[in-house]
């Protein structure tokens, strides 16, 4: 019924927490990158979270920032259209509030997300003037597998991961240092393991560059910026969802809707909050093509 198509879910105050968050309408100190995540098994289709941390919230126990829900996306496939697809009716929502300038022509709004090529290709088409992270921990974790699967030592591994992990330490006054970085990592793997050379100068190095650039022009993400944030809140969904259970496309909208009003009508019983947050949720707006 619903193949070839896609949904989105999301309530009034994400959208509102959005602009107030991750565009240039927020103080550099108050400012959050966009995660998005994509899961694999949660049900009849994919689902894409975007998440975003609310500054203006402070968790009593840990003191930091809690991490909030954004829109939530279903889909049947992860082809480049379908993103573009979702992400433009997300500025559709956006502009309803007047902040699509903000999203497209500032440069100030960051999204971050892993090496899902389809995923970033997306963002960059239809959020144009945005910024896109790279995820420090799935470029890790792909060069881990890597070199795994290429039959590298444990030892020459490890030195491996090591030069990597100071290629991600990267600020606005550390850049010659990372750049550095790189370098030695580029020149270990031509000595050493030669057979990764080519692998690490087309698939990794430009990731490390990139991120280096981004990081360089927004000195407020935090280094080696990882998206843990977006793929714990799939777990949450996942824990609050009997997925596996899940036959119809309308039964898991109808569980993310109560799980969004659910994690709503809590966001001022978990946090304290530097200025009154709206208790009351409304309805959830969601749309299907």
């Amino acid at each position: 019924m619903f193949h070839g198509g896609w949904s989105s879910c999301y309530l009034p105050e994400q959208i509102k927490d959005m602009q107030r968050f991750c565009t240039a309408a927020a103080p550099t100190v108050l400012r959050s990158v966009v995660g998005i995540d994509r899961t694999f098994n949660l049900g009849p289709c994919f689902v894409t979270t975007l998440v975003y941390k609310n500054m203006a919230v402070v968790r009593d126990k840990t003191q930091e920032h809690p991490i909030f829900l954004g829109p939530v996306m279903f889909h049947f496939d992860g082809k480049t259209e379908t993103y573009i697809a979702l992400f433009s009716h997300l500025l559709t929502a956006l502009a309803a509030d007047g902040v699509t300038t903000e999203f497209l022509g500032d440069g100030c709004t960051v999204f971050g997300s892993d090496e899902e090529k389809a995923l970033v290709n997306a963002i960059r088409a239809v959020f144009t003037n945005s910024d896109h992270v790279y995820c420090a921990r799935h470029i890790s974790d792909n060069v881990s597998r890597h070199l795994s699967e290429s039959g590298v030592d444990a030892s020459d591994k490890r030195q491996v991961m090591n030069l990597l992990k100071r290629c991600t330490v990267v600020g606005p006054d550390t850049s010659v240092i990372c750049d550095d970085a790189v370098r030695e990592l580029l020149e270990h793997v031509s000595v050493h393991l030669p057979q990764t050379s080519d692998y690490f100068r087309q698939h990794v190095v430009p990731k490390l560059r990139h991120n280096m650039e981004v990081l360089g022009r927004h000195s407020w993400i935090r280094r080696g910026w990882n998206n843990n944030n977006a793929e714990s809140y799939n777990h949450v969904l996942k824990s609050k969802i009997e997925w596996r259970t899940m036959k119809r496309m309308m039964d898991l909208i109808e569980c993310v809707q109560y799980t969004l009003s659910s994690l709503c009508r809590r966001r001022t019983c978990v946090a304290r909050c530097t200025e009154p947050v709206t208790s009351g949720c409304p309805a959830l707006s969601y749309d299907i093509a």
